[in-house]
């Protein structure tokens, strides 16, 4: 946590110093990640950045994640129906096993 805080104001340091800034701090931006405890920074030693562009990918890894959770939510489900049925035919043979 010491580093964090210690590469966090190395950073700032860094953004204020430049005539250009060579890192851009997203927090002071008010672009920051949501769910993101920790400032995220961003190198400019290849040019600018198109932020539109930056923030239509993190829209849309957010939204695989999301669509991911759901199909997660659907398997747990359909997994507990299997289970469910399974159990049932346990229960079946071993009332009556010479009816199988």
């Amino acid at each position: 946590v010491a580093l964090i805080h210690h590469l966090d104001a190395l950073l700032g340091e860094a953004a204020i110093h430049f005539i250009e800034p060579l890192i851009l701090d997203f927090t002071t931006n008010g672009r920051d990640t949501p769910g993101r405890k920790d400032a995220e920074y961003m190198h400019l030693f290849s040019g600018p950045i198109d932020i539109a562009a930056l923030e239509s990918q993190t829209q849309a890894a957010m939204a695989a994640d999301i669509s991911e959770q759901i199909s997660m939510a659907d398997l747990a489900q359909r997994v507990s129906r299997l289970e469910a049925e399974v159990a049932e035919l346990k229960e079946q043979l071993t009332a009556s096993p010479k009816e199988v």
